[in-house]
């Protein structure tokens, strides 16, 4: 499984994450696709205390990153970035598995990957 964050995104997530740490509390970033969205498939980052049983760990930049299993064959080879704008910010998904997207950004049509059914 190969998820990348770009510095910018990973920056962004661990100065989220630091607020929501203690010293018996370490969450991490839970990453998946569900289904939805106006194009079918729509993206999904939540906070994490453990991952589920189907979860797959990877960590990069000192962040714990639990991918959902169902979700992993959607995500392979995706680059999450964080963007600021005059009419838009947030984390935007670059995911080489999608074969079209709406004009938001935020969902997606696989292209020529299995889907989670």
């Amino acid at each position: 499984m190969t998820l990348t964050l770009t510095p910018t995104a990973a920056d962004r997530l661990q100065r989220f994450l630091a607020t929501r740490r203690t010293a018996d509390r370490q969450p991490g970033v839970r990453v998946s696709v569900e289904g939805g969205g106006c194009n079918g498939y729509k993206y999904s980052l939540a906070i994490a205390e453990t991952p589920n049983p189907d979860d797959i760990l990877y960590e990069q930049a000192e962040l714990r990153l639990y991918i959902d299993g169902r979700s992993a064959l959607l995500l392979e080879g995706t680059e999450i970035d964080y963007i600021e704008g005059l009419t838009q910010g947030g984390f935007k998904f670059n995911n080489p598995n999608a074969g079209s997207t709406c004009s938001c950004g935020h969902s997606f049509q696989p292209g020529q990957c299995p889907s989670m059914n």
